[in-house]
């Protein structure tokens, strides 16, 4: 329950950053890259990239990966040859 609340909390707080809709952060440092070099403008950009970097979903996600990848690799014998 406690997640739901935070992913609740997170959502909340890019809509009033004024981000609708994020499906994966993938792309962003692409975009980041498309933006002009006007200081103000890299300053919010940046800004709303650590936001997006650190939503609970996001997050969630990558410890998710990092469990998997860790499993797989504890049950993969090493070759040695």
């Amino acid at each position: 329950f406690c997640t739901y609340e935070s992913m609740l909390a997170g959502r909340h707080r890019l809509r009033c950053l004024g981000i609708s809709r994020l499906t994966n952060t993938v792309g962003l440092a692409f975009a980041m890259n498309q933006i002009p070099d006007e200081a103000l403008t890299l300053a919010a950009a940046s800004h709303t990239e650590r936001e997006l970097h650190i939503t609970s979903w996001n997050l969630s996600s990558n410890f998710i990966a990092c469990i998997a990848q860790h499993f797989i690799s504890n049950i993969l014998p090493i070759s040695t040859s």
